[in-house]
């Protein structure tokens, strides 16, 4: 595909035009979920890649299946692993799901991290990538939902989808393409983009025709100027499920509360605690170490260099 050299007003007419068609299929965006800063990056992980309501079933279904957060902390990445099972690289999300309660805990023994408010987005940046495992994504999630700053926070699947739309060029990277589109999109329609362009790059249609490869296949990007006659061919012709949020519960009343209780001793084999599982019902043993499990899917993230 020819080399199709667009201007800044082009792509922000386009855009609007783009935002439009995406606000028809699927509405305005949702009331927030109004969750604390480290749930918040919690529920970023889960996000990453997938719709929003796998993430919130995943995401209720973590915070429900433990006592609080510090068992979470403690519990085994395969535990985690199958708590996530139906989400893609279950066992990836559960090592970066660890990995950020151990340095949260490590740093402060509490899982209150609200101070980050008061914080410039630099600063918090900057605490954030210290994280090992932490994707991007949800950094600059949780800097846009928590801290309202203006980022537009991209995963894999969003950056293809913004490469295919013409909004981006081929070939770069997350953070560069969010800068790209943070110039196009104005602070105050920041989350209204984010929520249309995640809602549209995961629904099915768009998750089996924009690939890596087909993007690949564009070589030198795609012309966007045809956007919104593409995106038409794309767009279901009725309106999705309504995203709206369960309603949350209270940090107060949450069986996984943000400030961490005393750890129990676990003595030197460690504690088997019998855990009732939210999906299936079914009782099964949670080990209170869990440092050996975690090895191979650590490996695994340091393969997607992560």
């Amino acid at each position: 595909m020819a080399t199709h050299k667009s201007s800044q007003g082009d792509k922000q007419a386009v855009l609007v035009k783009i935002v439009k068609q995406l606000k028809r299929v699927y509405g305005s965006v949702p009331k927030p979920m109004n969750l604390p800063v480290f749930e918040t990056l919690l529920y970023g992980i889960c996000l990453e890649d997938v719709d929003f309501d796998r993430a919130r079933k995943a995401f209720d279904r973590l915070r429900s299946s433990f006592l609080d957060w510090n068992e979470v902390r403690v519990t085994t990445v395969t535990e985690l692993d199958h708590i996530l099972e139906h989400l893609p690289e279950s066992a990836v999300r559960a090592v970066r799901l660890r990995q950020l309660l151990m340095h949260i805990y490590d740093h402060q023994y509490s899982f209150d991290i609200d101070s980050l408010k008061k914080r410039t987005q630099d600063l918090v940046q900057r605490q954030l990538v210290r994280i090992k495992h932490l994707t991007p994504f949800a950094r600059n999630y949780v800097t846009q939902a928590s801290l309202g700053a203006h980022v537009i926070p991209l995963d894999r699947r969003m950056l293809l989808t913004a490469v295919w739309l013409g909004l981006v060029p081929v070939g770069v990277h997350e953070d560069e393409a969010g800068d790209l589109l943070k110039s196009l999109v104005r602070k105050a329609d920041g989350a209204e983009f984010f929520y249309l362009l995640k809602s549209f790059s995961t629904s099915s249609k768009a998750s089996r025709q924009i690939t890596e490869e087909s993007v690949a296949k564009a070589g030198d990007g795609f012309d966007v100027s045809t956007a919104p006659s593409r995106l038409a061919e794309m767009l279901p012709t009725e309106k999705p499920v309504s995203h709206e949020p369960a309603k949350v519960v209270s940090a107060s009343r949450s069986k996984a509360s943000s400030s961490a209780p005393e750890a129990k001793s676990t003595g030197k084999s460690g504690v088997a605690t019998k855990k009732v599982d939210g999906h299936s019902g079914h009782t099964t043993a949670v080990r209170k170490s869990g440092k050996d499990d975690s090895k191979s899917a650590a490996s695994t993230v340091k393969k997607r260099g992560h």
